[in-house]
């Protein structure tokens, strides 16, 4: 599974790094998101290193460990098996290179197999403390390999599998393109390998066709609001619509489609139809627009002609006296207005006990609606009495609403409860009592 290609790829390991008593992991791969390599394929490793002892050393060696994870987690050092009477021991392999002469470089390369997931390189060094050298490493790997998480790749670049997750610091090559401020070709032949070009702002060249493999060169033209159009010279890109004057053309829910148009190549909307066309459910409607005048007059030239419909002040104007008999009587909708008063509501979310009042003056009760939540059975005792005024289980209702467990009671008097003082009402859990129910009532009403 190793690369086939004789190109490698080079990863930092740690640059000028200062040697302590402990192993630590090279400070090019703990500078990356993960302080590890990630490799995809199976290879072979050589593993270059350059050591560098303190000024006053004597006998300081540069030691080093290489580690395997499948996981990124759990992690494993290679491995060196001893044999003794029949049993084979394994103990970590901890490489060791160097010398006794103080300011001194030394140089080693190891090569290894490359079977696991993850890698890391750590450090250390033997010699007086204080006195610390440095080291620089790099590995040289198959370009076939995979790499992420940690190291500066360099040579072949780095390859990611397909569908693999980004992570921050990821190394990758850098894809170059020919700058052509005129498009020309580069490539001897069609079928040769050749670069991309970018214009002097850096905008790739693309190439775009339709469908049959057909060079689209041009979007159309664009043009200033009110500028002139020469049918049959301008270009554009129009709204085409569809010349349908039967409509017996039609899309699903969902499609796409076009418009439909007349032959004189007026737009057909939804909510017109042919005279003498029959209605049907879910139609689409225009509203209808008047003229407002105070005074209602002829707009049009000659009996026949089209004439738009005549109002004032939101009423349409109408002529009724020239087709009445009579002994005909108009009926007519009054609707609410300024001489008509409508009922005022009122809503209690909460009815309990204590009087409320509904209204303090004297009035007529049209609706009464209440919800009973409890368990047991509820009433509402109302007063001819000002709130302020009833002591409730003590002044007597004049009109008590039986309310069921759970259940609601609808009153909508035909005949409207009149209360000549005020309008007072209380929650209660027998008909005259004070007893306050459990969940408060809700209660609303109509009054004028």
């Amino acid at each position: 599974m190793g690369a086939t290609s004789t190109e490698k790829s080079r990863f930092n390991i740690a640059s000028s790094q200062s040697l302590t008593a402990s192993y630590v992991v090279g400070d090019d791969l703990t500078s990356r998101a993960n302080a590890y390599l990630s490799c995809y394929e199976e290879d072979v490793g050589a593993l270059f290193i350059t050591y560098t002892t303190g000024a006053g050393e004597t006998g300081a060696t540069c030691r080093f460990k290489i580690e395997f994870s499948h996981d990124g987690t759990d992690w494993f050092s290679e491995q060196k098996a001893s044999e003794t009477s029949g049993v084979v021991s394994h103990t970590d392999l901890v490489h060791a290179f160097g010398g006794g002469t103080g300011g001194t470089t030394y140089y080693t390369q190891y090569n290894f197999s490359i079977v696991a997931r993850y890698i890391r390189i750590s450090f250390t060094e033997t010699g007086s403390p204080g006195n610390a050298g440095t080291v620089t490493s790099y590995l040289l790997m198959g370009a076939g390999i995979s790499l992420g998480g940690g190291g500066t790749a360099g040579g072949g670049g780095t390859v990611f599998a397909e569908d693999a997750q980004h992570a921050s610091g990821d190394s990758g090559t850098e894809i170059l393109f020919v700058r052509n401020d005129t498009l020309a070709a580069l490539a001897g032949t069609d079928g040769d390998y050749a670069p991309g070009q970018v214009n002097a702002q850096g905008a790739a060249y693309v190439h775009i066709t339709d469908s049959s493999g057909t060079s689209i060169d041009s979007f159309g033209a664009s043009f200033v609001d009110d500028s002139a159009f020469t049918p049959g010279t301008s270009a554009g890109s129009p709204t085409f619509f569809f010349a349908d004057e039967t409509g017996t053309d039609s899309v699903d829910e969902g499609d796409a489609g076009i418009a439909r148009m007349t032959l004189t190549r007026k737009q057909i909307t939804a909510s017109e139809y042919p005279e003498d066309t029959a209605s049907a459910a879910a139609d689409y409607l225009t509203a209808i627009a008047y003229k407002r005048t105070e005074s209602p007059a002829d707009t049009s030239g000659t009996d026949g002609d089209y004439e738009a419909l005549q109002g004032d002040n939101g009423l349409l104007w109408t002529n009724l006296g020239a087709y009445l008999n009579e002994s005909d009587t108009p009926t007519a909708r009054i609707g609410a207005s300024a001489t008509v008063t409508g009922m005022s509501p009122f809503f209690d979310s909460d009815g309990d006990n204590s009087a409320q009042e509904i209204k303090a003056t004297s009035g007529n009760l049209y609706k009464l609606h209440v919800y009973n939540p409890n368990t047991a059975a509820a009433f509402v005792q109302l007063f001819n009495t000002a709130s302020g005024s009833v002591t409730v289980g003590t002044t007597t209702p004049v009109y008590v609403l039986y309310v069921p467990p759970e259940g609601a009671v609808i009153e909508d008097f035909d005949t409207p409860l009149t209360f000549n003082t005020a309008i007072t009402y209380a929650c209660t859990t027998t008909a005259t009592g004070n007893g306050d129910p459990t969940t408060g009532l809700t209660v609303s009403g109509g009054f004028v």
